[in-house]
């Protein structure tokens, strides 16, 4: 009897600590798809922003996107088409983590920054199942600023292989940290935006990706 407790409880933990993960992976964004062919590819990008100019890294980069605002990069791949990308938060050892699995291979182009933000009162105002970014979503209760690459940064992408831009750093000020007032219905616009650090051959997201074991990510491994 007392066996057959102890088996219990150990199925019972094992199911929570497996309803645990899959609930931090979709939490942080860790959920990603199997592959789908030996030919299907990924790409990613680590994104750096920060409010601090003198002390820009890791440490002290933007870790989440919110409800009411979020960067994301525009990429597009072959054809023209823009990549719809998935995105890693509340990393330490990172920025914010943008990737996108089971594309083509070709060649990838990364325009620029997307900076999607919600007035106050739109906040407020928009229906609950808006309130979430995708980096492409444009409707009357989002504002949108666009900030365009110095240069393009392009990269070839072999088939079944993952690729990255590297780490793209930025800093901004939004109007309630450049005026210091949360009266104004715009706190969230940006009064600064400016690119600090452009870094493609750096490998971070990469060798970070050896730590995750969660789902398909090492599937995803194999093709580094």
């Amino acid at each position: 009897m007392k066996k057959m407790l102890s088996l219990s409880a150990v199925l019972v933990a094992t199911v929570m600590l497996a309803s645990c993960a899959s609930f931090f992976a979709a939490m942080f964004g860790f959920e990603v798809e199997a592959p789908e062919t030996p030919q299907s590819s990924m790409v990613l990008l680590e994104l750096i922003a920060c409010e601090d100019r003198e002390n820009c890294d890791e440490q002290n980069s933007l870790v989440k996107n919110s409800f009411q605002s979020g960067f994301f990069p525009v990429v597009t791949g072959p054809g023209g088409a823009e990549v719809p990308f998935n995105h890693i938060e509340a990393l330490t050892e990172a920025g914010l983590v943008f990737f996108k699995e089971n594309i083509p291979a070709g060649t990838y182009t990364l325009e620029g920054i997307r900076y999607l933000w919600m007035t106050n009162y739109n906040f407020l105002h928009s229906p609950i199942k808006d309130l979430k970014f995708d980096g492409q979503r444009e409707d009357e209760f989002i504002e949108v600023k666009y900030y365009p690459m110095p240069q393009p940064l392009t990269i070839e992408i072999s088939p079944g292989k993952v690729a990255s831009f590297g780490r793209i750093q930025v800093y901004f000020q939004t109007k309630y940290a450049a005026e210091g007032s949360r009266e104004a219905d715009d706190e969230y616009d940006l009064a600064v935006f400016s690119y600090e650090g452009i870094y493609p051959e750096d490998r971070t997201v990469l060798n970070l990706m050896d730590k995750w074991k969660y789902g398909s990510w090492p599937d995803w491994n194999k093709r580094k």
